[in-house]
């Protein structure tokens, strides 16, 4: 507590601080001192190799499931990682669990990127490249690649067929999005038992279906907005040293705890902060700015004075809590590992507080490396009991098909064809239009829509002869064509928090095309909603172009507001 400026947060941990003591026996506490390292570099030697040799040692009295290494940045737990995997040290870890970081997912998402667009050559080369050593290739790496890699995607799917990879590339749009990922997974035979990675992947292809429309290029964008935070949850049965970061230990607890590296409390990158005493005649009427917050704001005056010394004092609290945690989840051991640095004007490193302490308790010894605190012999009884549970080693997955399974469709329950203005028929044309961002998407769209059961084949050319009188009206074909930035339903969250949905937007630089589908009568209800998505972009600074209403029936009908 002593070390906090603020008088608000000593109060915090000196009277609000309600830990006790107990009378459990045992316990051990290792705070041990690495020379001062010069790099990064180093330090990412040093400390990874510190704390493999105190596994090591402890592997003596504990598994290994039950240590846990905590680390305070991303990147420590990388380079400990790293290195405990090159020597053969088997790790648990958010780097290790996450599903984008497994080869066959990777490869499965390689090939939706090269379906999607086939001239993207480098998911081309990157499938190429899985596949050599997938299908255990026996000619020379560089031959097999630079033979393959300039086919196109026909020749491509037909050449694997001589190494006993039958994939068909076109029935990927005429099957549900999920079944189509199962073909991948069958046809390149990626699987011969259960693979957790993959089931979580699927278990996310699932919930994307359930949730969104059946449309590779909207996965693909749902996929890389949550890569980085989808992860496996790992049995706690595996034998296997666990590494996370502090935030993530929060309420956790461990037999064994190590805790590497240092850290410098008061260290931001790049810090900001509000500046509120402006002239507003000198900016503009702004009561106030974004700055940069770094000690240089003091130089500012006193309210600079005022935003720094806040910002270091929250950064005491921050940092000090954060070290509270990582010191308390251990249950029998802490090993502490910290860099040997002296304080030169005030203590910033957490090794400048445990040099403190050991100095203020006289135990501090100028050459000593190592200081030990209670009894290193263990005293919990280890747990032999491992939770049996049945495990499906096989991999089971067949298409539909096989089966007998028979779609019936359910277009004729829902609309009939013959009432070609019936509402339901208008919004089935409605959201089959949500998937074409250009002509070429019309037939996929149809036969996607068809294997869904939400059409009859008896009835799509009807339908195909409704879209392409939208798609190709002459007020309507230029916003059709390929080279359009096109956004179709894409929500626009508004200044006071309502949520707008166009059907279409086409953009041509600043300049943007509003477009929204409509069944039935014409209402004024429709030109205000335009209008209030034109008044909406506008106010993003984008010139409108054209607002037209399209209203889907026997014959197109278009209205420009």
């Amino acid at each position: 507590s002593k070390y906090f400026q603020k008088d608000a947060y000593q109060n915090l941990y000196q009277t609000g601080n309600n830990q006790k003591f107990n009378n459990r026996e045992g316990g051990y506490v290792q705070l041990s001192f690495v020379n001062e390292c010069a790099n990064v570099e180093e330090r990412d030697e040093v400390f990874p190799e510190k704390t493999y040799k105190l596994i090591l040692e402890l592997d003596k009295q504990f598994d290994r499931n039950e240590i846990c290494i905590l680390v305070r940045k991303r990147d420590h737990g990388i380079a400990i990682a790293n290195y405990l995997t090159d020597k053969q040290i088997e790790i648990v870890s958010s780097e290790t669990l996450l599903i984008k970081n497994n080869a066959k997912v990777d490869f499965i998402i390689q090939m939706l990127n090269y379906l999607y667009e086939n001239t993207n050559n480098d998911a081309k080369f990157s499938i190429i490249e899985y596949l050599y050593h997938h299908i255990e290739i026996q000619i020379d790496k560089h031959i097999f690649i630079s033979k393959l890699v300039k086919l196109n995607k026909e020749e491509l799917f037909k050449s694997l067929e001589n190494y006993n990879i039958f994939y068909c590339s076109e029935k990927f749009d005429q099957s549900p999005f999920y079944e189509s990922v199962e073909e991948i997974i069958r046809s390149f035979k990626l699987l011969n038992e259960s693979d957790a990675y993959m089931q979580f992947f699927l278990d996310f292809v699932l919930e994307y279906t359930q949730r969104k429309s059946q449309n590779n290029a909207g996965f693909l964008e749902v996929w890389d907005q949550k890569k980085d935070k989808l992860s496996i949850v790992a049995s706690d049965n595996k034998n296997a040293v666990q590494i996370m970061t502090i935030h993530k230990s929060k309420g956790l607890e461990f037999q064994v705890v190590i805790y590497p590296y240092d850290l410098d409390i008061y260290k931001q990158i790049n810090p900001q902060a509000w500046y509120n005493k402006l002239d507003k005649e000198d900016y503009n009427n702004f009561e106030s700015v974004l700055v940069s917050s770094s000690s240089q704001i003091e130089y500012t005056g006193d309210h600079g004075i005022e935003i720094f010394k806040n910002q270091t004092e929250e950064l005491e609290l921050d940092n000090f809590n954060l070290l509270y945690v990582a010191l308390t989840r251990a249950k029998e051991q802490l090993f502490i590992i910290s860099e040997l640095k002296k304080a030169k004007d005030k203590l910033k490193l957490y090794s400048h507080f445990f040099i403190d302490f050991l100095k203020e308790n006289g135990l501090w010894v100028e050459d000593k490396s190592v200081y030990e605190f209670g009894n290193k012999k263990r005293l919990s009884v280890k747990d032999k009991d491992m939770i049996n549970v049945g495990v499906q080693k096989e991999f089971i997955s067949t298409p539909w098909q096989d089966h007998q399974i028979h779609i019936v469709a359910s277009s004729d329950l829902i609309w009939d064809a013959e009432r070609g203005e019936a509402i339901a028929f208008g919004n089935l044309i409605h959201e089959m239009m949500a998937n074409i961002i250009s002509k070429k998407d019309i037939d996929k769209t149809i036969i996607r829509f068809t294997n869904k059961g939400l059409i009859s084949v008896d009835d799509q050319g009807e339908i195909k002869n409704t879209i392409n009188k939208i798609v190709n009206h002459k007020d309507l074909s230029s916003y059709f064509i390929e080279d359009k930035v096109v956004m179709n339903e894409r929500e626009i969250l508004t200044g006071d928090n309502q949520t707008l949905i166009p059907d279409r937007l086409v953009f041509d630089e600043n300049t943007v095309t509003i477009m929204d589908y409509k069944t039935g009568k014409q209402e004024q209800k429709h030109v205000q909603q335009i209008n209030n998505y034109a008044l909406v972009l506008q106010n993003m600074d984008f010139e409108i172009n054209e607002k037209l209403l399209v209203y889907i029936g026997k014959e197109i009908k278009i209205e420009k507001v």
